[in-house]
């Protein structure tokens, strides 16, 4: 149970040392970077050191004269009674002919007590040893801390220049300021991403319906054995059966009667057909006699008649 206690303990400050690290990192990549300008003596933001003090609804100015090259944020010294936005501009120029701004960012004071308020900037390429202006637009709802450039209030007597590289707005003595600044950019972090949309398209693959009419044919599959001749054994092709023919009935059709004759007979001797038994197996056989006997008698008779007219 001690030994379990103890690897916990151990895993738990292994994950703190590396979450801390991760913190550090994180924040220096955002832009801290390293102290680049500040008053003479660095001194801290408290009402001892910055005895004065500007609450105005325009723009208050300080000049500063980077020795960095990269810009990555700033301090300004206020005093906010309550939580109030402050905001803070790198503008190009000097106070005689301020330029464009350049970046901007924006922060809460809070509490009723003088404090560094920061703010950090993208990095920003500037040229050393010109001069630039840091700016509160507007500062009506707190005060920017500064050196006491006349005696009125709390500034009993006149502080000395502290930043001999600039001058603040409005000829009000220095505004407590630091700023941060790199000479190298940190490396960004490479984030792939993929703007392509593959859209994927199902095709049926066709079933094909139709009856094959080829008839199959033999393959010969061939048998190996040990010590015989390979022999072949063909697979029987199934072949099929032709339709089976549909019987036609005839009806038998009765001959036509007799024609008559210039002699008044039934028409011409007709001999039936002979067959093998000496008899006919025909239906009609009894009547084919029938009239053969009657043609037979009535040509007699009519030969008897011509002999008794010639006499």
């Amino acid at each position: 149970m001690r030994r379990f206690s103890v690897l916990c303990l151990f895993v738990v400050s292994v994950v703190s040392i590396v979450s801390l690290t991760l913190l550090t990192r994180s924040h220096t990549a955002i832009g801290l970077g390293t102290l680049d300008q500040t008053l003479t003596g660095n001194p801290n933001c408290d009402t001892a050191n910055f005895r004065g003090s500007t609450s105005w609804p325009y723009p208050l100015q300080q000049e500063f004269v980077p020795a960095v090259q990269y810009l990555t944020g700033a301090d300004v010294c206020v005093y906010a009674a309550g939580s109030h936005l402050i905001t803070v501009n790198i503008r190009s120029g000097d106070l005689s002919t301020p330029g464009a701004i350049l970046t901007s960012a924006s922060v809460s004071g809070v509490g009723d007590q003088a404090q560094w308020a920061h703010v950090d900037f993208e990095p920003l390429a500037l040229t050393t040893g010109e001069t630039y202006l840091l700016e509160i637009p507007d500062s009506f709802n707190f005060q920017w801390r500064g050196t006491c450039w006349q005696i009125a209030g709390s500034c009993v007597s006149i502080d000395p220049d502290l930043y001999p590289a600039g001058a603040a707005s409005e000829g009000r003595g220095d505004f407590g300021l630091r700023t941060y600044a790199t000479d190298q950019l940190p490396t960004p972090t490479a984030t792939a991403t993929s703007t392509s949309t593959a859209t994927a398209t199902l095709t049926p693959t066709p079933t094909s319906t139709a009856t094959p009419t080829s008839t199959p044919t033999t393959t010969p599959t061939q048998t190996n054995i040990p010590g015989h001749r390979p022999t072949r054994t063909s697979v029987p092709t199934l072949t099929p059966l032709p339709p089976t023919p549909t019987p036609v009935i005839s009806t038998p059709v009765p001959p036509p009667p007799p024609a008559a004759t210039p002699y008044g007979g039934v028409g011409p001797i007709v001999q039936p057909p002979a067959t093998g038994t000496g008899g006919d197996s025909s239906p009609w056989a009894p009547a084919t006699w029938l009239l053969v006997g009657l043609g037979g008698v009535a040509t007699l008779l009519g030969a008897l008649r011509l002999r008794a007219g010639k006499r």
